[in-house]
């Protein structure tokens, strides 16, 4: 890395008067300067991750010298870059949706690895729930939350009627009540997990804001992440879900509520022979108290209503909330806040199921992982203090985090290779 000054040759040919430069015979096109193939990707690498004056100072740091590029070259990169990666993953979804039959034709996956799941209750409580355990409370010990309390006396009745008496281990031990502490759910080999959300970013003009959408697909063995806008998004989505097997298992599309999101479960979903649309539990428990703190009247009154129609949703009973929420409307000071309410939730029927019933069997009930990965993707680059961008360079610095999450970084600068959704 560094500038190679390379002396220039100029010919002229008095018969037709015109210069020629021989030596760019040898050389790619250019303006006068040319960037190596490793120059450009250390661009791209720190202005991934740092603001764009710190990636080109450090860029200077690691070549030597202080002025290699400017501060404009940097961002040029990245967008040129982002632009490369958007039409090869533009091509790819033509080629083939126009195939049409995606055969054996499977996803590329990064490998999975171990959850690592924070424990419901802390280590020095592990006696105390193994001597509650041993003696079937019903009542949780404090400390230990009710829900959390059901599953693990969930789990640990199926471990008793399975476990043969002689070789089981012992079921009040230590290593055994902390493997119930750390529960949690658990994709089955047929199944393909989707999570995907959005996010604002903020643009030059004032009050202007740019969307960009984030997925995460996941399975049994593996995960892969996408990101982009528009139709292009959704068909790369829909495609990785037909390439992790999604017209053979249980597909489960766990999101926020947004329109887009339950209109891309109805018009692409709804093809295929089993899935499944769950609406996240915290999203639903934040959009209740948030209306209803916002109905004004008793304190009391509005507390106890959030507490019914909660609890009755957390038990997939939707028409007791709904009752429950009209019971409470003579008694708000605002009725449109509780009217809002009611088209929210009668508005996504399909996508509340029994939240408690699907805790006990440790299957999904959140949309942990879209956050997550918007943090990954957009969140840590774009959303601090300060910061707007243009919709292409937004989209750029994304689609670089998501060459290097799916494990694509190095194929795509070292080989040359162009990331791909099917495994080669």
């Amino acid at each position: 890395m560094g500038t190679f000054l390379l002396a220039r040759q100029v010919l002229y040919d008095p018969q037709g008067r015109v210069h020629s430069l021989p030596g760019n015979a040898w050389l790619p096109s250019h303006q006068g300067a040319i960037l190596t193939k490793r120059v450009q990707e250390w661009a791209c690498l720190l202005g991934r991750d740092f603001a764009f004056p710190t990636a080109q100072r450090l860029l200077g740091w690691q070549a030597g010298e202080a002025d290699l590029l400017c501060i404009n070259e940097v961002q040029r990169l990245v967008v040129r870059h982002g632009q490369v990666l958007r039409q090869a993953a533009a091509q790819e979804v033509r080629e083939l949706l126009a195939a049409g039959d995606l055969g054996a034709r499977r996803a590329k996956l990064v490998p999975a690895t171990p959850a690592r799941r924070p424990a419901a209750w802390p280590a020095e409580l592990a006696p105390v729930v193994a001597a509650a355990l041993a003696a079937e409370s019903v009542t949780p010990p404090e400390g230990v939350t009710l829900a959390d309390w059901e599953r693990v006396r969930a789990v640990r009745r199926a471990e008793g009627e399975a476990a043969d008496p002689e070789t089981a281990p012992d079921p009040d031990g230590e290593e055994a009540v902390t493997a119930l502490a750390r529960l949690g759910p658990e994709l089955a080999v047929d199944q393909v997990l989707v999570s995907a959300d959005e996010v604002k970013v903020r643009q030059p003009e004032k009050d202007s804001w740019a969307e960009l959408r984030t997925a995460r697909v996941a399975t049994a063995s593996g995960a892969r992440y996408l990101c982009g806008t528009g139709s292009l998004f959704l068909q790369e989505l829909w495609l990785v879900i037909l390439l992790c097997g999604g017209r053979q298992g249980l597909v489960t599309f766990l999101c926020d509520g947004a329109r887009w999101l339950r209109e891309f479960a109805q018009e692409w979903l709804s093809a295929l022979p089993h899935w499944e649309l769950i609406l996240d539990w915290f999203h639903l428990v934040k959009k209740v108290r948030d209306l209803l703190s916002r109905t004004g009247g008793s304190r009391e009154a509005k507390q106890a209503a959030q507490q019914g129609i909660i609890a009755a949703l957390w038990d997939g009973k939707l028409d007791r909330a709904l009752t429950r929420l009209e019971e409470y409307r003579a008694l708000a000071k605002h009725p449109k806040p509780v009217t809002d309410l009611r088209s929210y939730l009668a508005g996504r029927r399909e996508a509340l199921p029994d939240y408690r019933q699907r805790r006990l069997a440790q299957q999904y009930i959140g949309s942990g992982q879209a956050e997550k990965t918007n943090d990954l993707v957009v969140a840590r680059r774009q959303k601090n203090r300060g910061m707007h961008w243009r919709p292409e360079t937004s989209e750029a610095l994304a689609r670089l985090k998501v060459l290097q999450l799916n494990g694509d970084w190095d194929p795509y600068w070292h080989d040359g290779l162009l990331p791909s959704l099917v495994a080669g």
